[in-house]
């Protein structure tokens, strides 16, 4: 039923927010703000609360917040401390209006000087994150994959799009949670994942405080350093890179 019910919500949402292209053009609220009637086992039923104003969430589209008490992370004053989760996807459109004020911020790049690493971690200019394809920094989907779908944007979403900003879905982690994009495959048909590529955004993620790891990309090919690192991260709690490992499982 779980399995199920995490496909509808997949169905549903997929125009919401993996479907909005970054294009300034584009309405993108026309995308959250259609009722869906994808599937008679999701409630069509309104949601007045008037502690949200995002239409996907009041027009009943968003069922499933509720359905795992999503809504009670929710507070009335900001989170001084979010947690950071990382997210090794395709990238993520982030100047997307509902994750551009949900991304972890790397605050000595972004207050520092342009093209210079200015907290010495080997990356220069990693304000959100780091683009592992490309070796550059995360940037919203450029070139072929501009007009694509993204996975890692509609993944983002559901973990941390703004709340109460009049337009798309309220996420779960909206007040809590702050987005480390790690872009690890790309776009389209290209969806190989590089074991050194994985294993050199594991340690970014880790390294640089993130402590909830979500994974929606799958590989077949391992490596002993791979295995040893998700074996120091995931299994013992007393090390200094433990994190919460999140991971989807094949949808075939």
């Amino acid at each position: 039923m779980l399995r199920n019910a995490a496909r509808i919500v997949a169905f549903c949402l997929s125009p919401v927010v993996a479907g909005a292209p970054s294009d300034p053009g584009v309405d993108v609220a026309s995308f959250a703000c259609r009722p869906q009637s994808c599937s008679t086992l999701v409630p069509t039923a309104a949601v007045d609360d008037p502690a949200d104003n995002d239409c996907a969430y009041r027009n009943g589209n968003e069922w499933w917040v509720d359905y795992v008490a999503g809504c009670l992370a929710w507070s009335e004053a900001p989170r001084k401390h979010p947690i950071t989760v990382a997210l090794f996807d395709d990238g993520a459109a982030i100047d997307h209006p509902d994750l551009r004020n949900r991304l972890w911020t790397n605050e000595a790049e972004a207050h520092g000087k342009p093209g210079v690493d200015d907290d010495g971690n080997g990356y220069v200019d990693d304000v959100h994150g780091w683009d592992f394809v490309d070796n550059q920094p995360i940037a919203p989907p450029q070139g072929a994959c501009r007009g694509q779908p993204s996975h890692g944007t509609f993944m983002a979403s559901l973990i941390a799009a703004e709340r109460n900003n009049g337009i798309g879905i309220a996420a779960a982690g909206s007040d809590g949670a702050r987005v480390m994009v790690l872009r690890i495959v790309g776009c389209g048909a290209d969806k190989h994942v590089d074991p050194q590529r994985l294993l050199r955004a594991l340690d970014y993620a880790t390294r640089m405080g993130a402590r909830i790891l979500s994974f929606s990309a799958h590989w077949d090919v391992s490596t002993p350093e791979l295995d040893a690192a998700f074996s120091d991260i995931a299994d013992r709690p007393h090390s200094r890179r433990a994190a919460i490992v999140v991971a989807s499982v094949p949808n075939k």
